[in-house]
């Protein structure tokens, strides 16, 4: 069963925004301030459990349409970057199956 981490985008005084990912096990929770910390974050925390996480997202009410369409734009492209090695990820999990 995977552990469930929390995911939320957060808005910086209508400058910028984040993302708060929490540990809902440890009820560890830190910051990230773009996807590439949020990656970094993911990886280190799920470690911890195997990677055998679940990420639940969420969004503050206070979160702009903007920004809320900057970060899915943001994933969008970070995905698109990353594809050949989330790919590779995938298939080795399939072939210790």
């Amino acid at each position: 069963m995977s552990v469930k981490f929390t995911a939320t985008q957060r808005q910086k005084e209508g400058k910028s925004w984040y993302i708060e990912l929490t540990d809902t096990m440890e009820n560890n929770t830190v910051k990230c301030e773009d996807l590439e910390q949020f990656s970094q974050n993911i990886e280190q925390m799920g470690a911890e459990y195997g990677n055998d996480i679940e990420v639940v997202w969420s969004c503050d009410d206070d979160v702009s349409q903007e920004f809320m369409q900057e970060l899915r734009v943001s994933m969008i492209t970070y995905q698109e970057k990353y594809q050949d090695e989330i790919d590779k990820e995938f298939e080795s999990k399939g072939d210790t199956q």
